[in-house]
């Protein structure tokens, strides 16, 4: 019997910081993804779960920012999360659309949907389905009718710049990600004292250390929860 615990919203929260903080601990964290990366899709009602989390979270930094909708799922595609959608998930995510009552988490679902058609190589038989089941929802349909007949207006102009800046942003990032932490992991060999005692904050430990700790427990608990549901 799986444990619900793991689709609680603290298990949910966990499992999207991994990614965020697998970087600077990844030698801790690689167990993890290849376990979690493995099940979590196995579980289909937790991977559907952690995928509208991700949304969510993502929709909350966009509009803290700018009056900017979130309606595609390209935004969370980048980040490594353990959720994970293939063609054969294809008619539960044109569920999504009809069981969706926000209209922009239609929209993420049409988004998700047309991916999982072009990574099935575009059949026929896919596309009609897409196509019945935006047919009588006027703004979802002519959402769709953007990704059959891309136009290149003004506003994707500028959208496709925003996402060229984000990308060099998040390259830069990375490599500052990559720098600051082969700054710690020679901190710490300088220091070995910091590895012996994790949580003595009193010995002057980076609080850092102690979240990444905290947060390697608590993904072997929600590990430990999801191979039980699966085992």
């Amino acid at each position: 019997m799986r444990s619900e615990a793991a689709l609680s919203l603290d298990a949910l929260a966990i499992m999207l910081k991994v990614p965020a903080v697998r970087f600077w601990r990844s030698e801790d964290f690689d167990e993890y993804k290849n376990i979690l990366h493995e099940i979590v899709p196995a579980w289909k009602e937790l991977n559907d779960a952690l995928f509208w989390k991700s949304i969510d979270e993502a929709r909350g930094r966009i509009e803290t920012k700018e009056s900017e909708r979130l309606i595609d799922d390209y935004s969370v595609q980048w980040l490594g999360h353990f959720w994970k959608f293939g063609p054969d998930r294809f008619d539960d995510v044109l569920s999504f659309i009809t069981m969706h009552d926000f209209l922009d988490d239609k929209l993420v679902a049409v988004s998700l949907a047309f991916r999982l058609y072009n990574l099935a190589d575009k059949p026929e038989g896919l596309l009609r389905k897409l196509k019945c089941v935006t047919e009588d929802r006027a703004e979802v349909k002519e959402y769709l009718d953007t990704f059959l007949n891309p136009q290149r207006s003004q506003k994707t102009i500028e959208r496709e710049a925003q996402e060229a800046q984000r990308r060099e942003e998040r390259a830069k990032e990375k490599e500052d990600r990559n720098r600051n932490r082969k700054a710690w992991i020679n901190r710490l060999r300088a220091t070995p004292d910091v590895i012996r005692n994790p949580l003595d904050l009193k010995q002057g430990i980076s609080v850092m250390t102690s979240i990444g700790y905290y947060v390697r427990l608590k993904v072997t608990v929600i590990v430990l929860m999801v191979q039980i549901g699966n085992g």
